[in-house]
C-alpha cells in the first residue's frame, strides 16, 4: 500500500519553531493555541504580502533550519515504511524544496518520495502546480 502523509506538524514540528520565530522577529507573544487557521494573515490581520513575506523569512531563518521531526514519527515511519511505501506531500514553497528534501533524507531516510505542491506563497486563483523530487 502507499500511503501519504503530510510533512508539516505531522513528521516536522515547524509551528513551534514558527511561533519561536515570529515571537522573536515581530515582538509577539503568539501560542499554538492562536492558530486556528492555516493562514497568518487570519490570525494576525495583515495582508497576503505581508504574510508571504514573514514566511519567507522564516523559511531563510536558523530557526527553519532547525526544525525538529514530531516525537515518535520517526518510529512510526520507520514502522510503517517495513510493508507500505510513503510518500510526503507538503505546501511548502518552491524556494526550501532542496532544504526539505534535504532534511528529510536525513530524518526519516525511509522515505523516497515528495510531492510539493505548491511553488509560492502568493495566493492565487489557478490550481497547485505539482512538482516531484
Amino acid at each position: 500500500m502507499i500511503i501519504a502523509i503530510d510533512l508539516d506538524d505531522i513528521l516536522a514540528n515547524t509551528l513551534e519553531k514558527f511561533i519561536k520565530f515570529h515571537n522573536k522577529k515581530f515582538s509577539t507573544n503568539l501560542t499554538i493555541n492562536d492558530f486556528t487557521s492555516y493562514d497568518l494573515r487570519d490570525i494576525k490581520k495583515i495582508s497576503n504580502e505581508e504574510e508571504a513575506k514573514r514566511l519567507k523569512m522564516f523559511d531563510d531563518s536558523e530557526y527553519f533550519d532547525t526544525i525538529e521531526p514530531i516525537e515518535g514519527s520517526q518510529s512510526s515511519i520507520s514502522q510503517l515504511s517495513k510493508d507500505h511505501e510513503i510518500i510526503v506531500v507538503t505546501a511548502r514553497t518552491e524556494n526550501v524544496a532542496k532544504k526539505t528534501t534535504a532534511w528529510i533524507q536525513k530524518k526519516f531516510p525511509e522515505i523516497k518520495r515528495i510531492i510539493f505542491i505548491s511553488k509560492s506563497y502568493k495566493k492565487s486563483s489557478l490550481p497547485p502546480i505539482l512538482f516531484y523530487l
